[in-house]
């Protein structure tokens, strides 16, 4: 595998059993994702997008095929290591934002290192939140914030973690176009500037065109 792939999926699949009956949800997905790429990820609802999202995140294991995340075979980890791999190496970013009511931002964004309990540097909030236009949103608690604001936290909460790979699931599904656009251009730089993998799933056409390089899903084929 080359030295600037961050993961490849060969012939990776997915059977859920519902009493007698097979569901196959993902068939056969091959496809790498280089270190500091921005890929889209389009299909229509029941495609396949979610349990491909739960693979790659290791949320969910494939029943076939295999799962390379640096060169390391990580298809078959046990829940232990894959819970590590969450913690230290991926990110998500979702459409609902998943912010604590009562928590504020600053409190929001380090979450991750209170639950792992680690101390979260203070310095990086800092920077984070004038990269990403919250410096004077630090204090506020998430009810006094505008949708595109409550994804810049969910942003810097999945940023402050250093993640390898970033999911971003339809993070402009609850925003207007012009903080959709917002957030695109800020993955985007996450890509460009931090060298972060991103593969964001969407809807919008318009939004997937802002990435490196487009993936399609249907009945849970994968391709370009």
């Amino acid at each position: 595998m080359s030295e600037h792939k961050l993961i490849e999926l060969q012939q990776v699949g997915r059977v859920f059993r519902d009493g007698g009956v097979e569901v196959t949800a993902l068939r056969d997905a091959t496809f790498s994702l280089k270190k500091g790429e921005f890929v889209s990820l389009m299909g229509k609802s029941g495609s396949g997008k979610t349990t491909l999202l739960n693979i790659l995140s290791t949320l969910d294991a494939a029943t076939s095929g295999t799962y390379l995340f640096e060169e390391k075979d990580i298809t078959d980890l046990q829940e232990k290591d894959r819970l590590r791999y969450r913690r230290e190496k991926i990110a998500v970013i979702y459409q609902q934002f998943n912010l604590i009511p009562e928590l504020t931002v600053k409190e929001n964004i380090q979450l991750p290192f209170v639950i792992a309990n680690k101390k979260a540097d203070l310095e990086e909030i800092r920077q984070l939140a004038q990269w990403l236009g919250l410096s004077e949103r630090l204090d506020f608690f998430p009810a006094k914030l505008s949708g595109g604001e409550k994804q810049r936290v969910a942003i810097a909460r999945a940023l402050l973690m250093k993640p390898a790979l970033l999911l971003a699931d339809e993070p402009t599904g609850n925003l207007d176009s012009a903080n959709a656009k917002t957030v695109i251009e800020l993955l985007s730089d996450c890509a460009r500037q931090r060298g972060q993998t991103i593969l964001m799933v969407t809807h919008d056409a318009e939004a997937a065109g802002f990435a490196d390089r487009q993936l399609y899903i249907s009945d849970g084929v994968v391709g370009e």
